[in-house]
């Protein structure tokens, strides 16, 4: 499915309506089902939907790794994913649904405070990027986002280490397009701990949750973090880095993760 929609529109212009055709981003409502029984609708682009509903998965606790998952079927006609994975609502997840997020087409998140759960242990990678390193994988992730040059709608992430962006991803949602990566990282047995994490928007704690869940030691964007991403972030060892544009950045934690001698 494309992940466009040509619409008409009026548009105004030197003092003067016009009517044009334009190019808008697709949005399907996805609904998901976990053993059978229906778990979420997620608002996304049509695009690696097996990838998102495992990063989701992953998030949520349900899952946490390739093994978990019997069986993954997604009936694009349909708008409708069917999964199935050891485990329950009730045993597969010891998070508790205590925030709920709805922001940039996210569905429910589940969250529980970080402290002696194995699963959000601080990050101990040693792994580091130099600033050229950081800056130029943040060039190349604006290079490749040709549905946001072509519609402004969609956010990306991806992958990066010192021999480039991988696992490129595009959505309407930041967090989904964060999932997507996530999710081709389990499917496709891709190592994340020695990886940052590049993402377009701004770093939240849900991103950071996120991230860190999945062992990602950097977290990179030309945008800005939140203080609460910042504090997350510095509890559980992850590397916050922000405006990373041009030939600047800003480091809020971890900062010998670029220092390389």
């Amino acid at each position: 499915m494309k992940p466009t929609v040509t619409t008409n529109i009026a548009k105004w212009k030197n003092n003067n309506w016009q009517m044009e055709k334009d190019l808008v981003v697709r949005e399907d409502v996805v609904a998901v089902y976990f053993n059978e029984q229906e778990l979420v609708r997620l608002h996304c682009s049509p695009d690696h939907v097996d990838e998102l509903v495992v990063g989701y998965l992953k998030a949520s606790g349900l899952v946490k790794q390739k093994s978990d998952i019997t069986n993954l079927k997604v009936i694009a006609e349909e708008n409708t994913v069917y999964v199935s994975a050891l485990g329950s609502f009730t045993t597969a997840t010891s998070y508790d649904p205590i925030s709920v997020t709805t922001g940039c087409g996210q569905g429910p998140a589940f969250y529980h405070c970080w402290q002696g759960d194995p699963l959000l242990s601080p990050v101990t990678s040693t792994v580091k990027l130099s600033p050229k390193e950081i800056l130029s994988l943040v060039r190349e992730l604006h290079g490749q986002s040709e549905l946001f040059k072509l519609t402004g709608g969609v956010h990306s992430a991806a992958l990066g280490d010192t021999q480039g962006l991988m696992s490129f991803r595009q959505d309407i949602g930041r967090h989904n397009a964060v999932d997507k990566v996530i999710g081709n990282c389990i499917l496709e047995n891709i190592t994340t701990e020695d990886k940052a994490l590049i993402v377009s928007g701004r770093i939240s704690s849900d991103i950071i949750f996120k991230a860190a869940l999945s062992k990602f030691p950097l977290v990179v964007s030309p945008s800005a973090p939140t203080h609460l991403a910042i504090d997350l972030a510095r509890r559980l060892g992850v590397t916050v880095v922000g405006f990373a544009r041009g030939t600047r950045l800003s480091v809020y934690s971890e900062v010998w993760r670029l220092q390389k001698e």
